[in-house]
């Protein structure tokens, strides 16, 4: 399985080469105007309770913790983003896993799933929708980013191309059908992700959308 893989090691030299511990030493914000936190300031949500799946060591819970007073939870499965994270930033509960099975029973007044359910192997997606369900509270608000091409896609991944593929869709369409409210979305180009632009290559082309359940 593709969360195996990244469980065992792949996760590692992701937050390796995304080098968001030297960032975070040196002083810069890796969360710094990415969309997602662009889409919170916004709109001015204020979330008492926040779990950031994805969330390498933390940074953006951090951010928020700090501005908002907010309670803040991480799941990842790099396991050297979690323990870089939990001495950098000792009150947030930061836990080693996989979106498939996560392991709070509580739930959250918003949850952040961030360029992640296009690594994520297809008989695992319906069983991370269920999850992300389970621990959103009812009215609660969902930030959900990913590639937002033409028609779905299925790529090798060029790092690890005999054990990892990543598949491109609509994965907020997984929600509203749900019965999830659309509210707004920022929409960019992967390699200038931190720009608001109109991006006409499919392949490129990503969204992170604001949602509300129920």
């Amino acid at each position: 399985m593709q969360s195996k893989v990244f469980l065992e090691g792949e996760g590692n030299r992701y937050f390796s080469r995304c080098q968001i511990r030297e960032k975070c030493e040196d002083g810069t914000n890796p969360a710094a105007q990415d969309l997602a936190s662009k889409l919170m300031e916004m709109y001015q949500l204020e979330p008492a309770s926040v779990l950031d799946i994805g969330c390498s060591n933390g940074f953006r819970l951090e951010g928020l913790r700090t501005s908002l007073g907010a309670e803040g939870y991480g799941l990842e499965p790099g396991i050297d983003a979690i323990n870089d994270g939990r001495s950098r930033f000792p009150h947030l509960n930061l836990k080693q896993g996989v979106c498939s099975n996560i392991p709070w029973e509580r739930t959250f007044d918003l949850v952040i799933i961030n360029f992640v359910l296009h690594w994520v192997e297809r008989e695992s997606v319906g069983q991370c929708i269920d999850e992300i369900d389970r621990v959103l509270d009812s009215g609660g608000l969902l930030i959900l980013g990913d590639f937002f091409p033409d028609t779905s896609t299925e790529n090798e991944y060029h790092h690890l191309p005999d054990r990892i593929r990543t598949f491109k869709e609509h994965y907020f369409e997984h929600f509203t059908k749900r019965g999830y409210t659309h509210l707004a979305h920022l929409s960019s180009h992967h390699d200038r992700i931190k720009t608001l632009e109109v991006c006409s290559d499919p392949a490129q082309r990503v969204v992170v959308s604001l949602l509300q359940k129920r």
